[in-house]
């Protein structure tokens, strides 16, 4: 149980006596609580936090305790952290809006690190398993001088989309060859959060090139090429010479995501209606800092503000 709340729990006196009354009123605060949770799907291990709970101290006390807790926001997240810890949930469940939107940039450059072939963005956000996983395959695709090579010449990537579901992102692509034919591949993410670091700790394809009979596919990326070049080129002008020189690989192929205003930190100012972009850079510092990321305004070119790091 969280120490926190355990401790709460244990200060409370064991002979301290409620009013009928008093118990009456908090037993209804409580059950109302409980169904107000139990309709939220985050609150899956809610029931099961409840079962679990011993404490060596009145039945009454328990009742009073927790639903005073409970009318605190504070104590409230002190509530959910206990609930993950107690039902074994923890580092396996989104536990915040933040951690959906990492989760969603982190799989964009998955997904575009396919598109350019290389591998070194994957790999710098996978966990251990998966690091163990990714050299396997790598030695068996280029020997033992492996080199973060990925994916195939033809089909190549024209573009992509991406879904969350919890913690599992799943990602499909469309590609195509010169003849031209068009095909779709499905690819699935598990994340893992350790340390208070989200990680890919697997990764698989549900299938690969299944025949598109028609041009199916969003050409969006190929007719937006140009103007995302422009943004990359005006995100590297923004770095310091110290922050190219932890730049990995090629900055012209530096990853470009469409944001919303909601995805854009709060210390950048955002005019009313105004559509920024944001560059990423793989960065030899990501492990401690997390890549390099460049909000960039769509109509004037200008950088408006970096993210913050770590």
């Amino acid at each position: 149980m969280n120490n926190k709340l355990s401790e709460r729990l244990n200060s409370f006196p064991k002979d301290y006596q409620l009013s009928q009354e008093t118990q009456l009123k908090i037993e209804s605060v409580l059950q109302e609580e409980i169904e107000k949770m139990e309709k939220q799907a985050k609150w899956k291990g809610f029931k099961g936090f409840i079962k679990k709970l011993t404490i060596p101290v009145s039945g009454i006390a328990v009742i009073a305790i927790i639903s005073l807790l409970l009318l605190t926001s504070e104590n409230f997240q002190l509530f959910q952290t206990g609930v993950n810890e107690i039902t074994g949930n923890s580092g396996t469940v989104i536990n915040s809006d933040k951690d959906y939107k990492k989760m969603t940039e982190l799989t964009t450059i998955w997904a575009y690190a396919l598109k350019t072939r290389d591998g070194k963005p994957r790999y710098a956000m996978m966990s251990e398993k998966a690091k163990e996983k990714f050299k396997h395959e790598q030695i068996i695709r280029g020997g033992e001088d492996w080199n973060y090579n990925i994916g195939y010449s033809s089909p190549w990537v024209v573009d992509f989309e991406i879904e969350i579901d919890g913690m599992t992102a799943t990602i499909t692509y469309f590609t195509q060859t010169s003849e031209p034919a068009y095909y779709s591949t499905e690819e699935q993410l598990t994340f893992v959060k350790e340390d208070g670091k989200l990680l890919v700790d697997n990764y698989q394809y549900i299938f690969e090139d299944k025949l598109i009979e028609s041009n199916g596919i969003n050409n969006k990326d190929q007719n937006n090429e140009k103007e995302y070049t422009e943004f990359r080129q005006v995100a590297w002008e923004s770095l310091s010479k110290n922050e190219k020189d932890t730049v990995i690989g090629d900055w012209q192929k530096a990853h470009v995501i469409e944001v919303t205003p909601a995805d854009v930190p709060q210390h950048i100012k955002l005019e009313k209606n105004q559509k920024v972009v944001k560059v990423v850079f793989t960065t030899e510092q990501d492990s401690l800092l997390g890549p390099i990321g460049l909000y960039i305004d769509r109509s004037s070119k200008e950088m408006i503000g970096p993210d913050i790091r770590k």
